[in-house]
C-alpha cells in the first residue's frame, strides 16, 4: 500500500484516534484515584487504632461541683429576712468581727481559735499578762492591780508606800511585795551592800605556860602568857578567862623531837585554843597565827546608815536583828543571818548592787569563818 493511501486513511480517522487516547487516559486516572483512596483509608484506620491503644496518664477530670457556689450565690442574692414576729422575742445587735489570720474569714473578735480552720488567733493585747506598754519593766497587770499607771514609765522609780523601796524593786522582789503596804517590803539585801572589808591582822600570840599548884580536885592548874603585837602587852590568863574578847577555851600539851647540832631534843608545840562565839583559833606556842580578822562596813541605802561590824557581831536593822556569819574577802561579799527565822542573806559589794538594783542570787562561796589552819 502506498504511503499516500495510509496518510489519507489516518486523516480520515484522526478524531477517533484522539478520542480513544483521551478515553484511555481517563480510565488510567480513575484507576489511580481508586487505588489512592484505598491507601488513605487504610492509613486512617491504622492511625485511629493506634490512638485507641494509647492509655491516658491521668484519669479523666471530674466536673467541678458548683452546688456550694450556687448556694452561696443564692444567699447573696436573696439574704435571709427577719420576720416581724421574731423582733418581739429578741433583740439583734451587730457583733464585732475580725479576719482570721489563716483562712481570712470573718470570725468573732474574742475567738481564741478560728471556728472554720481552727487556727489559733493572736491574744488580745488588753489581756496579755506580759504586756508592758510604757516599757518601765513592770507588767501592766501588776500596775493595774496596785493603781499604778501602765502608760507612765516614771512611776517605776517612785516609792508609793514610803518603805524605802521603789515600785520596780517591789515588783522584782522574790516573792513580790505590795507597793502600797509599808509593812510588806522586799528583803533588805536589795538595799544593803558591802562598802568595805578591812583586814585586821590577828595580834595575839601564845608565849608561855606556867604551872600552878593543883586545885582542890587535883586537876592541873596553869596560867598562860599571851602577848599582843600591837602594844607589847602581856596577859596572864587561865582557861575560861577572857583576852580582848576571846575566851581561853582549851589547852593541848604537845611536843616533838627535833635534831639540832647533832643532838635530839624535845620541842614544846603545845596548842592553846581561843574561842569567840562559834569561832575557834588555835595558837601554837611561840608561833604567830596566820589569821586575819575583818572589819566589815555595810551601807543601807534606804537612809544611808552605816554599820561597822566584825565576824560574829550582831546588829539591828529596820526592827530586825542580824548577825555577820561569813566573809568572802576575795569576792568582797558577806553573809548575814536573820536571827528571827535563821535565814541566810548574801550581800555583795556596793558597786554591783548599785548597778543592778536587785538582790544578789544566793550562792555558795568560800567564807573566812575565823578558824586558822
Amino acid at each position: 500500500m502506498a504511503l499516500g493511501d495510509i496518510v489519507s486513511r489516518v486523516t480520515g480517522v484522526y478524531d477517533r484516534l484522539i478520542a480513544a487516547v483521551v478515553l484511555i487516559g481517563l480510565i488510567g486516572s480513575l484507576a489511580y484515584l481508586a487505588w489512592h483512596v484505598g491507601t488513605v483509608q487504610m492509613a486512617q484506620e491504622s492511625f485511629i487504632a493506634q490512638i485507641d491503644r494509647i492509655t491516658p496518664t491521668h484519669p479523666e477530670a471530674k466536673p467541678v461541683d458548683l452546688t456550694p457556689f450556687e448556694a452561696a450565690l443564692t444567699d447573696v442574692r436573696e439574704p435571709a429576712q427577719v420576720a416581724a414576729a421574731e423582733w418581739e422575742q429578741a433583740m439583734w445587735v451587730p457583733g464585732m468581727r475580725v479576719e482570721c489570720i489563716d483562712c481570712r474569714r470573718p470570725i468573732p473578735f474574742a475567738a481564741v481559735a478560728c471556728p472554720f480552720c481552727k487556727a489559733a488567733q493572736p491574744v488580745d493585747r488588753d489581756k496579755d499578762p506580759n504586756r508592758d506598754l510604757d516599757g518601765d519593766g513592770i507588767k501592766d497587770v501588776w500596775e493595774g492591780q496596785y493603781g499604778l499607771n501602765p502608760r507612765d514609765p516614771s512611776d517605776a522609780e517612785t516609792d508609793r508606800d514610803g518603805d524605802g523601796f521603789s515600785n520596780i524593786e517591789e515588783f522584782l522582789a522574790d516573792p513580790q511585795t505590795s507597793p502600797i503596804d509599808k509593812n510588806d517590803s522586799p528583803s533588805i539585801v536589795m538595799k544593803l551592800c558591802v562598802q568595805s572589808l578591812v583586814a585586821d591582822p590577828f595580834h595575839l600570840r601564845f608565849k608561855s605556860v606556867m604551872k600552878l599548884p593543883p586545885g582542890p580536885d587535883g586537876a592541873p592548874n596553869r596560867k598562860f602568857a599571851i602577848n599582843t603585837s600591837a602594844n607589847s602587852r602581856t596577859y596572864f590568863k587561865k582557861l575560861g578567862e577572857d583576852v580582848e574578847g576571846f575566851v581561853l577555851h582549851d589547852f593541848e600539851l604537845k611536843s616533838k623531837s627535833v635534831e639540832r647540832s647533832g643532838m635530839v631534843m624535845d620541842v614544846d608545840i603545845s596548842v592553846l585554843t581561843l574561842k569567840r562565839g562559834d569561832k575557834l583559833i588555835r595558837l601554837t606556842l611561840g608561833k604567830q597565827v596566820e589569821y586575819n580578822e575583818y572589819t566589815c562596813t555595810l551601807l543601807f541605802r534606804v537612809d544611808n546608815s552605816v554599820y561597822t561590824i566584825k565576824l560574829g557581831d550582831k546588829f539591828d536593822l529596820q526592827g530586825k536583828s542580824y548577825s555577820l556569819i561569813g566573809i568572802d574577802s576575795r569576792g568582797q561579799r558577806v553573809v548575814i543571818k536573820r536571827l528571827l527565822d535563821a535565814v541566810d542573806l548574801h550581800v555583795r559589794k556596793c558597786a554591783e548592787s548599785d548597778d543592778t538594783g536587785r538582790a544578789p542570787e544566793p550562792s555558795s562561796f568560800p567564807l573566812d569563818q575565823g578558824e586558822n589552819p
